[in-house]
């Protein structure tokens, strides 16, 4: 009892320490590694001379790089450790976030791009995974705090970018720069800070099959569905929000802090829905925030103006950032602990499949439509699909020897 209380203790001390880095790890790969290319866009699509497609596309290249990693992940995690494979993600993020600083084509960019797609998927998920390793009892509450590193990362660019990209022509390129010292320094820390988990032990009720219970699963399926919704819809606020106020007439600066407050309110706004899920339940906290964020997405197409601007991001600020936290914290329930991180990469697989078609499915729209009106509304119909299948979603009565339990057992036995 005596080393088992030492090792609770050991966990909770630990848990703000790795809460600290996780969300400045999430702020280096979702944030600057992806989404804050929304705000760098505009400035960079001048440089380089690209069409809206053309910059549409740089996103789903990223998103391409994401989606492969997001299959190999969890398999190099396994032979390299979580922790190895994070730090090596940080490196393939700083070296691309170089490139795309002195790119001087637009072939070489989609390269760095997707470089950059690539080493957020090599942080980003082994990130989860070795949060949900050492705190199991808590992973939605720990998966909510390392969102909230994507409203942080849309809170410093949304302030920074504008101000150092209209200084110059080539201001952009000194964005990228900041971004690459920015990711090798979380990459020191989380060298210097972050431990493997130990391993976790198997729970009891065995036999089912991997297949059976993950891809097999109507369940899982299900969040795994409304997670792509989820992906393809919300790269296309992200990369063409900027563009979209910038269009109306909407001063950059003045559109720069609207964006930095809705990932200021993300800040708070996801650990608080994971919190407030834990006890109101996923399904209506999901409904929810599905029904706030469709409705947000909705405003700026009857609304086009910087009322409704402000309108659409002070409600999806306080929603959007929370439905990936909460759409994991759902999936894990769907399935036994020990298949818990196999569920994870399987619902990430079907978001990362949304996000690599959202951005250049949403730029040529705009190129070919009614500008980014038809790009919104084709958000607001993927998250209303969201909305319906939240519906749905069910929490089953736990299977197997809680997770938790493994992880102190192995703290204790490790004396």
């Amino acid at each position: 009892m005596k080393y088992r209380e030492q090792a609770l203790k050991r966990l909770r001390d630990r848990f703000w320490r790795y809460m600290a880095v996780g969300i400045l790890l999430v702020l280096i790969s979702l944030g600057f590694g992806r989404l804050s290319y929304g705000v760098v866009m505009p400035y960079m699509r001048h440089g380089l001379d690209m069409s809206y497609a053309q910059a549409g596309f740089l996103g789903t290249v990223t998103s391409l790089g994401y989606l492969v990693t997001v299959l190999l992940a969890g398999w190099l995690s396994t032979r390299w450790g979580y922790k190895q494979t994070v730090l090596t993600g940080c490196g393939v993020l700083v070296g691309s976030m170089v490139g795309l600083a002195f790119t001087p084509t637009y072939l070489l960019a989609v390269m760095f791009m997707l470089g950059a797609g690539v080493g957020s998927g090599l942080v980003f998920t082994p990130a989860l995974s070795l949060m949900v390793g050492w705190f199991p009892e808590r992973r939605g509450l720990a998966a909510g705090f390392l969102m909230s590193g994507t409203g942080l990362a849309l809170v410093l660019s949304g302030l920074f970018v504008p101000l150092v990209g209209s200084v110059s022509a080539n201001g952009w390129r000194w964005v990228w720069v900041c971004f690459a010292g920015a990711a090798l320094a979380v990459l020191l820390l989380a060298g210097v800070v972050l431990q493997n988990p130990p391993r976790l032990a198997s729970p009891g009720g065995g036999g089912r099959s991997l297949v059976k219970e993950v891809c097999q699963n109507p369940r899982l399926l299900r969040v795994a569905v409304m997670y792509f919704c989820f992906g393809i819809a919300y790269l296309i606020p992200s990369t063409f929000q900027m563009s979209f106020m910038l269009a109306h007439r909407i001063p950059g600066e003045v559109a720069g802090l609207i964006t930095a407050m809705g990932g200021l309110l993300s800040l708070a706004g996801t650990p608080v829905w994971g919190a407030v899920s834990d006890g109101l339940g996923r399904r209506r906290t999901l409904m929810i925030v599905f029904g706030a964020v469709t409705v947000a997405m909705l405003i700026p197409v009857l609304w086009p103006t910087l009322p409704g601007f402000f309108l659409m991001q002070l409600l999806s600020g306080t929603t959007m950032a929370a439905i990936p936290a909460l759409l994991q914290a759902a999936a894990s329930e769907q399935v036994p602990p020990l298949y818990v991180p196999v569920a994870i990469g399987y619902v990430t697989m079907y978001f990362s499949v949304g996000q690599l078609l959202g951005p250049g499915l949403g730029g040529w729209l705009i190129d070919h439509f009614s500008g980014f009106v038809a790009a919104y509304l084709f958000v607001v119909s993927m998250l209303g699909w969201g909305w319906l299948l939240s519906i749905g979603v069910k929490t089953p009565p736990p299977v197997g020897q809680p997770v938790g339990q493994a992880v102190t057992g192995a703290e204790d036995h490790s004396r």
